[in-house]
Protein backbone atom coordinates (compact mmCIF):
# COMPACT_ATOMS: atom_id res chain seq x y z
CA UNK A 1 0.00 0.00 0.00
CA UNK A 2 1.39 3.35 -1.01
CA UNK A 3 0.63 6.32 1.26
CA UNK A 4 0.08 9.73 -0.25
CA UNK A 5 1.89 12.80 1.06
CA UNK A 6 -1.17 14.02 3.01
CA UNK A 7 -1.52 10.56 4.58
CA UNK A 8 2.15 10.56 5.55
CA UNK A 9 1.79 14.02 7.04
CA UNK A 10 -1.20 12.93 9.14
CA UNK A 11 0.63 9.76 10.22
CA UNK A 12 3.73 11.76 11.19
CA UNK A 13 1.59 14.23 13.12
CA UNK A 14 -0.19 11.44 14.98
CA UNK A 15 3.05 9.61 15.77
CA UNK A 16 4.71 12.81 16.92
CA UNK A 17 1.80 13.71 19.17
CA UNK A 18 1.72 10.22 20.62
CA UNK A 19 5.46 10.16 21.27
CA UNK A 20 5.38 13.56 23.00
CA UNK A 21 2.28 12.86 25.08
CA UNK A 22 3.09 11.49 28.54
CA UNK A 23 1.45 8.22 29.45
CA UNK A 24 -0.61 8.97 32.51
CA UNK A 25 -3.21 6.25 32.53
CA UNK A 26 -3.62 4.80 35.98
CA UNK A 27 -0.46 4.38 37.94
CA UNK A 28 0.08 2.11 40.91
CA UNK A 29 0.34 4.11 44.15
CA UNK A 30 1.65 1.08 46.09
CA UNK A 31 4.55 0.64 43.66
CA UNK A 32 4.86 4.45 43.65
CA UNK A 33 5.42 4.36 47.44
CA UNK A 34 8.43 2.11 46.91
CA UNK A 35 9.81 4.36 44.17
CA UNK A 36 9.10 7.47 46.26
CA UNK A 37 11.65 6.34 48.85
CA UNK A 38 14.25 7.90 46.56
CA UNK A 39 12.43 11.23 46.94
CA UNK A 40 12.14 10.93 50.72
CA UNK A 41 15.78 11.86 51.22
CA UNK A 42 14.91 15.44 50.24
CA UNK A 43 11.12 15.69 50.60
CA UNK A 44 8.84 15.02 53.56
CA UNK A 45 5.08 15.14 53.72
CA UNK A 46 4.61 18.28 55.84
CA UNK A 47 8.14 19.47 56.60
CA UNK A 48 10.77 21.23 54.56
CA UNK A 49 13.90 19.18 54.13
CA UNK A 50 16.23 19.91 51.21
CA UNK A 51 13.08 20.26 49.10
CA UNK A 52 9.63 21.60 49.87
CA UNK A 53 6.96 19.43 51.53
CA UNK A 54 4.87 17.27 49.24
CA UNK A 55 1.47 17.33 50.98
CA UNK A 56 -0.92 18.79 48.45
CA UNK A 57 1.73 19.11 45.73
CA UNK A 58 -0.70 17.86 43.07
CA UNK A 59 -2.93 20.86 42.44
CA UNK A 60 -0.59 23.37 44.11
CA UNK A 61 0.88 26.36 42.29
CA UNK A 62 4.57 25.89 41.56
CA UNK A 63 6.91 27.61 44.05
CA UNK A 64 4.11 28.50 46.45
CA UNK A 65 5.39 27.20 49.82
CA UNK A 66 6.01 30.34 51.85
CA UNK A 67 9.60 30.73 52.97
CA UNK A 68 11.10 27.98 50.80
CA UNK A 69 14.14 29.12 48.77
CA UNK A 70 12.98 28.12 45.30
CA UNK A 71 15.16 28.65 42.24
CA UNK A 72 14.43 31.68 40.08
CA UNK A 73 13.32 29.29 37.33
CA UNK A 74 10.64 27.74 39.52
CA UNK A 75 9.56 31.05 41.08
CA UNK A 76 9.04 32.42 37.57
CA UNK A 77 7.05 29.37 36.48
CA UNK A 78 3.35 30.01 36.12
CA UNK A 79 1.65 26.65 36.42
CA UNK A 80 -0.02 24.29 38.85
CA UNK A 81 1.55 20.90 39.54
CA UNK A 82 -0.71 18.55 37.64
CA UNK A 83 -0.06 15.14 36.08
CA UNK A 84 1.45 16.60 32.91
CA UNK A 85 3.79 19.06 34.68
CA UNK A 86 4.93 16.44 37.20
CA UNK A 87 5.45 13.90 34.43
CA UNK A 88 7.57 16.33 32.41
CA UNK A 89 9.54 17.62 35.39
CA UNK A 90 10.29 14.20 36.86
CA UNK A 91 11.55 12.91 33.52
CA UNK A 92 14.66 15.11 33.66
CA UNK A 93 14.27 18.13 35.99
CA UNK A 94 17.33 20.13 34.95
CA UNK A 95 16.47 19.81 31.26
CA UNK A 96 12.76 20.41 31.76
CA UNK A 97 13.39 23.48 33.90
CA UNK A 98 16.89 24.87 33.40
CA UNK A 99 18.03 26.60 36.56
CA UNK A 100 16.13 24.36 38.97
CA UNK A 101 17.88 23.53 42.23
CA UNK A 102 16.50 20.00 42.18
CA UNK A 103 19.57 17.82 41.80
CA UNK A 104 17.70 14.69 40.75
CA UNK A 105 18.90 13.06 37.53
CA UNK A 106 15.42 12.06 36.45
CA UNK A 107 12.99 9.19 36.32
CA UNK A 108 13.22 7.93 32.77
CA UNK A 109 10.62 5.14 32.86
CA UNK A 110 7.06 6.35 32.16
CA UNK A 111 5.51 3.68 34.36
CA UNK A 112 7.73 4.74 37.27
CA UNK A 113 6.65 8.37 36.85
CA UNK A 114 2.99 7.35 36.61
CA UNK A 115 3.32 5.28 39.78
CA UNK A 116 5.04 8.08 41.74
CA UNK A 117 2.40 10.57 40.60
CA UNK A 118 -0.34 8.11 41.65
CA UNK A 119 1.38 7.87 45.07
CA UNK A 120 1.53 11.67 45.37
CA UNK A 121 -2.17 11.93 44.52
CA UNK A 122 -3.16 9.23 47.03
CA UNK A 123 -0.67 9.52 49.89
CA UNK A 124 0.26 13.20 49.71
CA UNK A 125 -3.21 14.57 49.09
CA UNK A 126 -4.36 17.08 51.71
CA UNK A 127 -6.82 14.54 53.16
CA UNK A 128 -4.35 11.63 53.38
CA UNK A 129 -3.37 10.49 56.91
CA UNK A 130 0.27 11.55 56.42
CA UNK A 131 -0.91 15.09 55.67
CA UNK A 132 -3.06 15.43 58.77
CA UNK A 133 -1.79 17.22 61.90
CA UNK A 134 0.71 14.92 63.59
CA UNK A 135 0.78 12.56 60.61
CA UNK A 136 4.31 13.41 59.54
CA UNK A 137 6.62 12.08 62.26
CA UNK A 138 9.73 13.91 63.41
CA UNK A 139 12.75 13.35 61.21
CA UNK A 140 15.24 10.73 62.29
CA UNK A 141 18.61 11.95 63.54
CA UNK A 142 20.88 12.91 60.67
CA UNK A 143 18.07 14.07 58.41
CA UNK A 144 18.68 17.41 56.73
CA UNK A 145 16.02 19.75 58.06
CA UNK A 146 16.38 22.30 55.29
CA UNK A 147 18.63 24.71 57.15
CA UNK A 148 21.12 25.84 54.56
CA UNK A 149 24.65 25.19 55.69
CA UNK A 150 23.52 23.04 58.61
CA UNK A 151 25.58 19.99 59.34
CA UNK A 152 23.38 16.92 59.79
CA UNK A 153 23.57 15.16 63.13
CA UNK A 154 25.35 11.82 62.79
CA UNK A 155 22.97 8.91 62.93
CA UNK A 156 25.41 6.75 64.84
CA UNK A 157 28.59 7.07 66.84
CA UNK A 158 31.44 4.81 65.82
CA UNK A 159 32.21 2.13 68.37
CA UNK A 160 35.38 2.61 70.38
CA UNK A 161 38.08 0.11 69.48
CA UNK A 162 38.26 -2.83 71.82
CA UNK A 163 41.02 -2.71 74.39
CA UNK A 164 43.91 -5.02 73.54
CA UNK A 165 43.81 -8.35 75.34
CA UNK A 166 46.31 -8.65 78.23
Amino acid sequence: MRLSSPSLAVLALLLGATAAAPVMAGGDPVRGATLYKECAGCHAAQRTLMGPPHCGVVGRKAASIEGFAYSDALREADFVWDDAHLHDFLTFPIMNMPGTKMGFAGMFDENDRNDVIAFLKAERSPDSPMCQPGGDPAPPPGTNTGELGATPTPTHVPAKPAAPAP
